[in-house]
């Protein structure tokens, strides 16, 4: 608490009056959105389509077959509402189509910063299919709109994939780490999954001179699926550069998921996960990620500020400020 506070000091006096008017006002709201006005919340669908439109869906993700009006806003970053079976039913459709499908799999902090930096919110807006990858995000999606969402990390969608691709012969590429743990992730996936194929693998640790060299690679293995691990927002931007010019059905994000598959980094126990502390427990093991903790205060005021103007207005639109 001490270090949060020397961190945020000054921004928490000013913040404290701002929080003191949502936690006051928030269960009026709620008051009257839930007991008065049911219909508002009944009727999600308006409800959803009224604040959280998405108009920039790119050509790529059109064509696939699948719910393009669930996609929900925190933060203006648009989430689609799918569980990990249609996800990976949408995977395999881009496969099938050789399409260009972009996942992001998104936790608070990459959504914090988006905030500051316009390219990397491009990235999200443009061309992405963004799913919730957080216990932060997950929280978020519920407060704001009253229903349950399912949270689709990268290390569980990747498991999944390696899982279908046994049976289905998906092509993988796996890019990012240190090249120990790149080769050693390899090994292990191998042994779990034997039948999967890897037809290509390449460390994160290359600069600009040597992308050329990286590209050609991945392009000679003639990939399905392109695993990326080179953190964020790095690699959601080397998959937007060069989705096309690869013409990879699928590129994914996934963090630091290679640290995990590959058992130099142990994942939380399932009892962490359930309280929602897989974050504390990667921090803990990884302390340099205190820059994306250092993150989720921000993410957690600036969502509470939007679900309650979000709330406000909508009562305002129902003509409900007479009861306000």
């Amino acid at each position: 608490m001490c270090i949060l506070y020397s961190h945020y000091g000054n921004s928490l006096n000013i913040l404290v009056p701002i929080l003191n008017k949502l936690f006051i006002d928030m269960p009026k709201l709620n008051t009257l959105t839930k007991s008065k006005h049911k219909r508002i919340n009944k009727n999600q669908t308006d409800f959803i389509k009224t604040i959280t439109p998405h108009k920039n869906i790119s050509p790529e993700i059109k064509k696939l077959d699948f719910d393009k009006t669930s996609n929900k806003k925190i933060l203006d970053i648009p989430f689609q509402e799918i569980n990990t079976d249609q996800i990976l039913s949408l995977i395999d459709q881009a496969i099938t189509t050789r399409s260009n499908l972009h996942i992001i799999t998104a936790d608070a902090a990459s959504i914090v910063m988006t905030i500051n930096n316009p390219s990397y919110k491009n990235v999200f807006l443009s061309e992405a299919f963004v799913i919730p990858d957080s216990a932060g995000v997950i929280w978020a999606l519920n407060k704001k709109y009253n229903q349950h969402h399912e949270k689709i990390s990268g290390i569980d969608l990747t498991h999944k994939l390696f899982e279908k691709g046994e049976k289905t012969a998906y092509r993988f590429f796996l890019l990012g780490a240190k090249p120990e743990i790149i080769h050693l992730a390899k090994k292990k996936i191998l042994e779990k999954y034997p039948l999967c194929q890897i037809v290509g693998t390449h460390h994160g640790y290359f600069n600009s001179d040597e992308s050329a060299n990286v590209l050609q690679q991945i392009k000679e293995a003639n990939p399905d699926i392109l695993l990326v691990a080179l953190g964020m927002p790095k690699q959601e931007f080397f998959i937007h550069k060069h989705k096309k010019d690869l013409n990879i059905p699928v590129s994914i994000g996934i963090g630091g998921s290679f640290d995990v598959l590959s058992g130099n980094i142990k994942r939380a126990p399932i009892w962490v996960q359930k309280y929602k502390l897989e974050w504390l427990w990667r921090f803990i093991q990884n302390p340099r990620k205190w820059y994306k903790v250092k993150l989720l205060p921000k993410f957690i005021i600036l969502t509470l500020k939007e679900i309650y103007l979000t709330r406000r207005k909508l009562i305002k639109n129902e003509n409900l400020h007479k009861n306000w």
